[in-house]
């Protein structure tokens, strides 16, 4: 496993405990929970899709920008998330300049 930006974690989890929260959450309006469930459902999938491909795959920067941009929905909570991707792409572009430069 590889060690990513915390902000990252911090980001899917704020995420996670939100979907939860609102598929807990009961409401008199039932239409209204399952359609915010499932607003909010595929914006996490897609989290975490791009966290399995920052943490388990080769292909960081592809993850790092699915996290990112997956992120963007959740403003301002969101912003966590499009931070720590932010940093990683900035790592990895350090490092492609780094090694163009050898």
């Amino acid at each position: 496993m590889k060690k990513l930006n915390t902000l990252i974690y911090i980001a899917l989890a704020i995420h996670l405990v939100l979907l939860l929260l609102i598929g807990i959450e009961g409401s008199d309006d039932e239409d209204v929970m399952k359609f915010l469930a499932i607003f909010i459902s595929i914006p996490v999938s897609i989290n975490f899709i791009g966290f399995c491909l920052l943490q388990f795959t080769s292909i960081s920067k592809l993850g790092a920008k699915i996290f990112m941009y997956s992120s963007y929905i959740f403003v301002p909570i969101g912003l966590i998330g499009v931070t720590g991707a932010k940093k990683i792409l900035d790592d990895i572009n350090k490092k492609s300049i780094t090694n163009e430069n050898l």
